[in-house]
């Protein structure tokens, strides 16, 4: 498993789509992605400002869907594939963080209609975070869920719930 962040705030549908077919050519056929974004605010509020709601927007919703819309459509054109988004639970009173995973949960379920049979798509739910972590790899727990849905076959599950 190798992880390929992209710069999600500065995310275009053209950078989007660029990154993907980057990674593609470096890593040759690609059968399973994994997109996790971050979720959290920049400062915990239960009245955060604009500022703050266009950041989790830009980061977390609108950077994983462009992600998932270029890499759904190489999916796609090359006839099958897997997509795993992994929603991570908001901190409590986190009002943009629940915000997001609610978002980013309806996300997945749009994406496994649009990208039709031949691309299983799922979601994993994970649990709620004590503190903020590094990259996804460092979290023992959700790689390993990720590694059983890999295992897998195709099909076999749409939300696994951590």
């Amino acid at each position: 498993m190798r992880v390929l962040p992209l710069p999600a705030a500065r995310l275009t549908t053209a950078r989007a789509a660029a990154a993907s077919a980057r990674a593609a050519r470096r890593l040759g056929a690609v059968e399973a992605v994994i997109i996790w974004p971050t979720i959290s605010a920049p400062r915990r509020s239960r009245n955060p400002g604009l500022r703050s709601w266009r950041h989790g927007l830009d980061t977390a919703l609108r950077g994983s869907y462009l992600t998932a819309r270029a890499v759904g459509l190489a999916l796609v054109a090359r006839g099958d594939g897997r997509l795993l988004l992994v929603v991570d639970a908001a901190a409590d009173g986190d009002v943009i963080g629940a915000v997001l995973a609610d978002a980013l949960s309806a996300l997945a379920d749009g994406l496994r209609k649009a990208l039709g049979p031949a691309i299983d798509v799922a979601q994993l739910r994970a649990p709620p975070r004590r503190r903020r972590r590094a990259a996804p790899p460092d979290d023992r727990r959700i790689a390993a869920l990720v590694r059983s849905w890999l295992d897998a076959p195709p099909g076999a599950a749409t939300t696994i719930l951590s």
